[in-house]
């Protein structure tokens, strides 16, 4: 609408408001109608269908709703892939005349899937597997919507406020563990000086200790736990902990994984000043995310998963997308940026030969006034 009204006011403005600028401010009142495909393994059969599944489907189908009363036309194919992948042959038929496929889940099932959407021109929407990643850098056509380990691991090291003065030191169990390579890697490439404590007995509590020892008063530091073992990751956390009580400013980092370990309490990690780049996190005390809630409730008189989360986002974003940008969205997606309910997407170009991978993160911050930001 705003967009509309622009163009309305250039007209009129430079008093052009002919018959060709009347039938292009007709073809702008016509909404585009997003036609999209929903392939998830519902077990639909069977007495145990997938509730994960049905999560995903119903909050697809809250983003449906709230698309549609901002007057966007939809159109929805659900399929489902326990029984679809038994006759391929009619699945073609089934996304032909669609704008994007959204599914199915594994890696295994996207691969059986994408022959037939490549056949048919109709790009696949990777929504839940990360592992899925690989696929985007030789097809086209592909998008992935899982943040990569990598992507996390840069962003979370883009986060350091380096700018600010401070010293930067990686403390690690082994540099080859895959989290430690993508923040070394990260760290070099934005050519930021470090300085690296590396466990030789894959004790975290003997590494933070000696590293403990070694900083300086006067300086700001910034810690990354470069792991994602449980057991080094948590005691690191638990005796860098000690330095609350220290004259030594300190700002500690880490993996998504950490602040999901049981052995941890919560407020470890607003004595520290703990920094995470995850790939989905619910900020309940968001407005936008109790409006979702309040929705859901009153269509499925239930409570929202993470799965419900996801739905809701993927179906947003494209839906927003193809509206925007048209059938051709794909080319102009690099600079389509939303922040979601659970995730932010903004998806970057892997060249002529590649798809889209999700190169946004959402960026945590605990404070020790008890407050979380997120970005």
């Amino acid at each position: 609408m705003k967009r509309l009204t622009l163009i309305v006011t250039i007209l009129l403005g430079a008093c052009i408001f002919n018959d060709a600028s009347a039938q292009l401010l007709n073809l702008l009142r016509q909404r585009r109608t997003v036609r999209l495909a929903l392939v998830l393994p519902f077990n639909s059969a069977s007495d145990n269908p997938s509730h994960d599944c049905l999560d995903f489907y119903c909050g697809a189908l809250t983003a449906i709703e709230a698309k549609k009363a901002e007057g966007i036309n939809i159109k929805l194919k659900v399929i489902d892939f326990t029984l679809a992948k038994k006759d391929l042959a009619s699945f073609s038929d089934k996304i032909a005349d669609c704008d994007a496929v959204i599914g199915p889940i594994t890696v295994q099932d996207i691969q059986t899937v994408l022959p037939y959407c490549k056949a048919a021109g109709v790009p696949l929407i990777s929504p839940l597997d990360q592992k899925a990643e690989f696929i985007a850098h030789k097809e086209p056509l592909f998008f992935q919507v899982p943040t990569p380990a990598k992507t996390q691991a840069v962003n979370l090291v883009e986060s350091i406020a380096y700018g600010e003065s401070g010293l930067v030191t990686v403390l690690c169990r082994n540099v080859r563990e895959p989290f430690a390579t993508d923040v070394l890697y990260a760290l070099d490439s934005l050519k930021i000086p470090y300085r690296k404590f590396v466990s030789a007995d894959n004790d975290g509590k003997n590494a933070a200790d000696s590293l403990r020892r070694s900083l300086k008063p006067t300086a700001r530091h910034h810690i990354i736990i470069a792991s994602e073992d449980a057991s080094f990751s948590s005691e690191a956390a638990k005796d860098l902990n000690a330095l609350k009580n220290s004259n030594i400013t300190a700002h500690l980092y880490g993996s998504s994984k950490i602040r999901k370990l049981e052995s941890l309490e919560s407020k470890l990690f607003y004595n520290l000043n703990m920094h995470i780049s995850t790939g989905y996190y619910i900020d309940h005390k968001n407005s936008v995310t109790k409006k979702f809630i309040n929705r859901y409730h009153n269509l499925f008189h239930s409570e929202p998963s993470q799965f419900s989360f996801s739905g809701y986002d993927i179906f947003t974003y494209f839906i927003s997308a193809y509206n925007d940008l048209g059938t051709s969205f794909y080319k102009f997606i690099p600079y389509y940026s939303l922040n979601l309910r659970q995730c932010n997407i903004m998806f970057k170009s892997l060249g002529p030969a590649g798809g889209f991978v999700n190169s946004r993160t959402r960026d945590i911050e605990y404070r020790d006034d008890f407050t979380i930001e997120v970005r």
